[in-house]
């Protein structure tokens, strides 16, 4: 059983389900899932004045690369409680060190972003 909050998301390697993943680790009473932990301010450049129509995972980009990798957790803490545009740096780099924390660009979960719409609208519908 899994339980997770708005702000997460979990990525399956292509080729994998969640289901064949967790049957490879049958054998332990236990695993840990990494979590991914992205910046919840860095966006591309690119994206100016066009964030506000994509969705948080399509936008926030960057990951904090102090972790590494493998099944992951893509956490976007600090989010969801805000009701303004994260999008508070845009970044033409695929690297970039703020604060001493470096991050990555990482567009995993925006290369699947139609996907991951089409599954929400379907199982919450368009209506708020």
């Amino acid at each position: 059983m899994f339980f997770f909050d708005v702000d997460e998301f979990i990525y399956v390697p292509k080729k994998s389900t969640i289901k064949s993943v967790v049957n490879s680790l049958s054998d332990y009473t236990q695993f840990t899932i990494e979590q991914m932990p992205m910046s919840n301010k860095l966006c591309l450049a690119e994206d100016r004045g066009k964030s506000y129509r994509k969705w948080g995972f399509e936008k926030l980009v960057f990951k904090d690369v102090k972790r590494g990798r493998a099944y992951r957790n893509f956490h976007y803490h600090g989010t969801i409680a805000e009701r303004r545009e994260p999008c508070r740096q845009l970044v033409n780099d695929t690297a970039i060190t703020i604060d001493g924390t470096p991050y990555v660009l990482d567009t995993t979960m925006r290369d699947i972003a139609a996907t991951i719409k089409r599954f929400e609208l379907k199982m919450i519908g368009s209506t708020l």
